[in-house]
């Protein structure tokens, strides 16, 4: 448009509704101009300020579209670049949960390493009272006060009954106290129960002229172990009406039969000092093949196992009648098991053999089932026997049982949650489980306490459910669920073994408190299955499951014999000489055995 025509349109418009919508300023300001070549100067200049404002609008949209073009693909690019951001934040957070369970891992195997250092170069004993201000001192009085602890001894009144013993004297050089309560009323002198040769002086061989002022005996004492080849002249002789025979007339101080045990050229002392060597004093079978050549005998390894075998079919009769006194009605059996390694061809193999106490009976049975350690082999033997109470350890096998004896009360180790919980004091260094500790030990002061009052099963009974006993059980289970509240995700994987134990198995570990006669914990069998484990860790292997049922039938007679207190050795000796014999005065050696 020309100036003039847009002169001429604004002053036809000027007093049109149009023009008032033009702005204030700009109509007011033309409404004053004098004349017209004010006004078209004054367009001209809006003009140009429209005409720069286009130019400036054009050049922002050709920068935008500049822009545009040129960052159109890195907009693609930062997409790109933000997706891959995303999944590095993943793979980092992935990456730090994995690094935390690194960390519990490593904290794990650190503490699995501190136990493995302990048990195997032993713990070092604490230095005299006056460095008790040494730090290494400390430790060792805490590694100290834990393994005294197990036995239901009290750290605080640990600490007094040492203080009394040191002013009475009843202390060792290493600071240990004695239990005097323990003390015999008399100690047996030196001597031997059996054989005692007397030697006297010939006085015939003394010198001319000398006389005897006094006379003294003296005693010292010999091992006499020798092997000694007995031959029996045996006639074939044929009596009138019978068959021809071979036979032994002995002779006067000769032995009046054959003393030779069924199926071996071994005597019954033989057998004797064979079982006791192999079963009681773990000797290997290289080994006792050894002692015998170097004896003088010329014989095989395989012939001594066969003897042995020969042995284990006699004592075979023994095992169902001390079964049948073990189960009988409301009888209170302690069980645990325990590995052997068997070879089975050409490979070993890690199996279990099975212990069963009834310690009223003093009887324990060790028994075998093709290496199983399922739940089947305890209900199998164990048949329809209607016990009274089961006492084992937290082992899955024994769980299963409770569905099976309904009427039987299921008993839980005691001892296993306390050294659980002193495991996680000493190698995961937690604080808490000493707590723990503390208060079940105060309940073994309590049972220890039981057996010095001399209390009976009734009395012990209203102990246990009393209101002191109460309360410590109390403040155990307070205590347990306040820990078990917590999320504490760097919690000693000890210490969570201890509070699962103690919090899964809560019903059976209390169990113990409704009868007097229940015992609190399994120890009865954990000690019963030592000797087993000893002769285990020396033979390092069974060839064969029979070679395992034969340990399990011989253990079982040893075993049953030290819980009665008797002699093993003497019952081996008076065994084998019965079975030859045809005797059977052996039964006075177990109670079982004269029912």
């Amino acid at each position: 448009m020309k100036t003039e025509d847009l002169i001429e349109e604004i002053e036809r418009n000027r007093h049109l509704s149009e023009f008032e919508s033009t702005p204030r300023t700009a109509r007011d300001y033309c409404s004053a101009m004098p004349d017209k070549e004010m006004i078209n100067r004054y367009i001209e200049y809006l003009i140009n300020q429209s005409e720069s404002k286009d130019l400036q609008i054009r050049s922002l949209e050709i920068k935008i579209d500049e822009l545009t073009e040129k960052f159109g693909e890195s907009s693609s690019k930062i997409n790109e670049l933000l997706e891959e951001l995303k999944l590095l934040r993943k793979e980092l957070s992935e990456s730090q949960k994995e690094s935390l369970s690194y960390r519990k891992k490593i904290a794990k195997l650190e503490e699995q390493l501190k136990a493995a250092k302990a048990d195997k170069y032993g713990r070092r004993r604490s230095k005299s009272k006056d460095d008790s201000d040494d730090e290494s001192n400390v430790d060792n009085d805490d590694r100290q006060a834990a393994e005294e602890d197990f036995d239901g001894s009290n750290p605080e009144t640990s600490e007094l009954i040492s203080s009394d013993a040191n002013e009475s004297g009843n202390s060792s050089s290493t600071g240990q106290t004695f239990n005097t309560a323990n003390r015999p009323e008399s100690y047996r002198s030196m001597g031997v129960d059996g054989k005692k040769k007397i030697h006297k002086s010939d006085r015939s061989r003394l010198p001319a002229g000398s006389r005897i002022m006094e006379s003294k005996t003296i005693t010292v004492y010999s091992l006499e172990t020798t092997l000694v080849a007995h031959e029996y002249e045996l006639l074939h002789v044929v009596e009138p009406g019978k068959k021809p025979a071979w036979k032994y007339y002995p002779k006067d101080g000769h032995p009046q039969q054959v003393m030779r045990f069924d199926g071996t050229k071994a005597t019954p002392e033989f057998m004797q000092a064979l079982a006791y060597e192999v079963y009681m004093k773990n000797v290997t079978f290289g080994n006792l093949h050894q002692w015998v050549q170097d004896m003088g005998m010329t014989v095989s390894k395989n012939t001594l196992r066969n003897w042995l075998k020969k042995g284990k079919r006699h004592l075979d009769s023994l095992i169902p009648i001390l079964k049948d006194a073990a189960l009988e009605k409301d009888a209170i059996v302690n069980c645990d098991e325990t590995w052997c390694k068997v070879r089975r061809f050409n490979k070993y193999t890690k199996k279990y053999m099975w212990v069963l106490v009834n310690k009223a009976q003093g009887i324990v049975i060790f028994f075998y089932d093709e290496g199983s350690r399922g739940r089947k082999v305890l209900t199998d033997f164990l048949g329809e026997a209607d016990l009274k109470a089961l006492m084992s350890d937290g082992y899955n096998a024994y769980t299963f049982l409770d569905g099976e004896l309904e009427k039987t009360d299921h008993l839980i180790c005691m001892a296993h949650a306390k050294v659980k919980f002193r495991r996680a004091c000493e190698h995961g260094e937690d604080v808490v489980a000493k707590e723990f500790e503390d208060m079940i030990s105060e309940l073994y002061d309590l049972e220890e306490g039981y057996k010095l009052r001399g209390l009976s099963n009734q009395d012990i009974t209203v102990e246990r459910q009393g209101e002191y006993t109460e309360s410590i059980v109390q403040r155990i289970r307070n205590r347990l669920d306040e820990e078990l509240r917590k999320d504490n995700e760097f919690r000693s994987p000890y210490m969570m073994q201890a509070l699962n134990y103690l919090n899964h198995f809560w019903d059976g570990l209390f169990l113990y408190r409704k009868d007097g006669s229940y015992p609190i914990d399994n120890n009865l069998a954990e000690r019963s299955v030592r000797p087993f484990a000893a002769n285990r860790k020396c033979s390092l292997h069974f060839g064969s499951d029979e070679g395992v049922e034969m340990s399990a039938v011989y253990h079982s007679i040893i075993s049953t014999l030290k819980l009665c207190g008797k002699s093993v050795w003497n019952f081996f000796g008076e065994y084998f000489r019965c079975e030859v014999l045809g005797l059977d005065t052996y039964k006075e050696y177990l109670p079982a055995l004269s029912r």
